[in-house]
């Protein structure tokens, strides 16, 4: 299995990106990414090896729960805060993603709809 808290492994069959600022300039934008990871436990966070501006969270690991349809719930301003130490407002942007291009692997995921509620 490959260390997805290095570039050469940073892979994952699910990811969520909650884009956040934490400013106006563009390097201060900030994401929080909710991942299926391979080796990490559930709970844990780490630095993205390419920018400390993006912060990994996993919420799945492994292939125990593959081929399940699974439903999370987060509460995202208070993820924030614990992980980045910021309290935030506006959340800016959403993206979903599978994600292959460093290990040469192959992964397939289905999202359902995100919603943010109070």
């Amino acid at each position: 299995m490959n260390d997805e808290r290095a570039k050469s492994g940073d892979d994952f069959s699910a990811r969520i990106y909650v884009v956040f600022s934490d400013g106006p300039f563009f390097w201060q934008t900030k994401t929080l990414n909710y991942v299926w990871a391979n080796q990490a436990k559930v709970g844990d966070h780490w630095s993205n090896p390419y920018t400390k501006n993006a912060q990994m969270l996993a919420i799945q690991t492994g292939n125990q729960h593959s081929d399940q349809w699974q439903t999370e719930r987060r509460n995202v301003l208070e993820d924030i805060q614990t992980i980045f130490g910021k309290s935030v407002k506006e959340i800016k942007a959403i993206a979903i993603m599978s994600d292959t291009d460093q290990t040469g692997e192959t992964a397939q995921a289905w999202f359902g709809d995100i919603w943010f509620s109070d």
